[in-house]
């Protein structure tokens, strides 16, 4: 639901293109010393972007923080100056020190590669960045669910392209390397536009009906564009004009071997890892080692090397050096597989009726409450809501927390919580109305930042609630005569239990999301 694509600049332009932007950079730009990276940090949540900047350094982006690594991904070190949640990820084309992090209300950037942060362009951005991208000349593009904007100050102040779309989270950008003016985005519910005039005009293409969540050139012809969706890979011979499914599902991420130009790599939500050595015409699965994960997978990366790592929503990063043929986990993990010690945050979810039954058109309330288990104090914790709402719109509805506070009236509504002590519970209310033929699904996520407990994982809490009249609830689906059905809301838990406790205590795969 919430995947944000980031484009890899290196990866994504042509090879007379890329290779010179390797090299490119500033004096401050170098190889990583001896004592750059020298943590050994559990590392998980990987949804959002794997990023390396061509001397040595990778960056992901994990649960609450960066994460970097100085070789190749064997172990990881957290980034002190980055304890948030964040969405995209790019290394600046013209200086690779300098790292860009778009997180809910803007974009962070830090001059040290990530070693510190600073917010750009204060009180510009305040939408969530799902997508960066830069081109070669330095200028950087930001996606939103409000448009797309520009800097071209490394990031010290954003403009707003006019026209740009709206409404929808851009989750991809491309820049055409051979036309400065010529400029695709992508992202949910099929958005996928053009700009031929530097963002003056844009126009819809592609008749694209699913998220397309990776949006990249063919590297030995920019003509050819190839397009990650929900519902397929698609291909355009023609500059984005006509496209062919070339089929799989459920697609998050795709990329080429910078180093093979027929090879590419992709991984879906239902298949795992695909490799193709026809330039993505057929595929075949690479999932040897990837059983725990291959539900899981969200972003794919081919390093310099050769090397392949892919980022998982619940078991952090995994590595290849042959290719796909065999996987093997990175970083540090606790005894039962999860990421390491942290606090062990759980939720449980209960709505208002006691008969679990609400009619459309009337209020319903929910009340989360989100209890540390241990066995930490979970610092600086912070719970997000999100919808998944065909009209595009907000619905009408409030939130409140006993302790800490909520803001409602944003673009990603979320309540801060502070510390939990280890035992202690918080209860966030919300209060949304239902309406007739609107079916909502709404999304709690909560995670923590606190050194000890920062890492991130994922429960799924299910709970099956009756519907009267034959009509659509906001919480639930409704049966055709009216008889009641069965719906379901589904709370995603940040920074919560290891991967193996939260599974098994569940009974169940967190569900996909599109």
């Amino acid at each position: 639901m919430f995947g944000s694509v980031i484009p890899r600049i290196r990866r994504n332009l042509p090879l007379a293109v890329a290779l010179p932007m390797l090299t490119a950079g500033s004096a401050s730009a170098q190889m990583p010393g001896p004592d750059e990276c020298t943590g050994d940090d559990p590392v998980d949540g990987v949804n959002w972007g794997i990023e390396d900047d061509g001397l040595g350094r990778t960056y992901v982006i994990g649960g609450g923080a960066i994460f970097k690594s100085c070789n190749e991904g064997d172990t990881w070190t957290r980034s002190a100056g980055s304890l948030q949640s964040g969405t995209a990820l790019l290394i600046d084309p013209v200086d690779p020190a300098i790292v860009y992090f778009g997180v809910d209300n803007g974009v962070y950037r830090s001059r040290d590669h990530g070693a510190s942060f600073e917010l750009t362009g204060v009180s510009s951005i305040t939408a969530r960045v799902f997508a960066l991208a830069g081109r070669a000349d330095g200028t950087i593009f930001a996606g939103t669910a409000d448009g797309v904007w520009s800097s071209t100050d490394q990031g010290e102040s954003w403009t707003r392209m006019n026209g740009s779309p709206t409404g929808e989270s851009i989750r991809s950008i491309l820049v055409d390397p051979g036309d400065a003016n010529r400029l695709f985005v992508g992202g949910g519910n099929g958005l996928f536009y053009e700009t031929t005039d530097g963002g003056a005009s844009w126009r819809r293409i592609g008749g694209f009906t699913q998220p397309v969540n990776t949006l990249l050139f063919d590297p030995l012809n920019a003509a050819v564009i190839y397009a990650a969706a929900w519902d397929g890979v698609h291909r355009s011979a023609d500059g984005g004009t006509t496209w062919n499914n070339l089929g799989g599902v459920r697609n998050m991420d795709m990329t080429f071997d910078p180093n093979n130009p027929a090879t590419a790599y992709r991984v879906s939500r239902l298949d795992g890892a695909l490799k193709s050595v026809d330039g993505g015409q057929t595929w075949s699965p690479i999932n040897s080692g990837l059983d725990l994960v291959r539900n899981d997978l969200y972003r794919i990366h081919v390093l310099p090397t050769g090397r392949l790592l892919v980022g998982t929503e619940f078991g952090g990063v995994y590595k290849s050096d042959d290719g796909g043929a065999s996987w093997a986990r990175t970083g540090a993990v606790n005894e039962d597989g999860g990421p390491g010690p942290q606090a062990d945050l759980r939720v449980s979810l209960r709505v208002h009726d006691d008969d679990n039954s609400v009619k459309a058109g009337k209020n319903v309330k929910i009340t989360v409450t989100i209890t540390n288990h241990g066995p930490d104090a979970s610092t600086n914790t912070v719970a997000e809501v999100r919808w998944n709402d065909s009209s595009g719109f907000a619905p009408n509805y409030s939130l409140s927390t006993d302790q800490g506070y909520c803001r409602d009236s944003i673009a990603v509504p979320f309540c801060a919580l502070g510390t939990i002590p280890r035992g202690g519970s918080v209860h966030i209310t919300f209060r949304g109305q239902t309406t007739n033929n609107s079916s909502r699904t709404y999304y709690f996520r909560a995670f923590t930042n606190s050194a000890e407990d920062g890492d991130l994982n994922t429960a799924e809490v299910q709970v099956k609630t009756w519907v009267e009249l034959n009509c659509i609830l906001i919480f639930c689906t409704t049966s055709s005569n009216g008889g009641g059905s069965t719906g379901w809301v589904m709370l995603l838990l940040l920074g919560g239990a290891a991967v193996g406790r939260s599974r098994a205590a569940r009974g169940s795969r967190a569900r996909p999301r599109s």
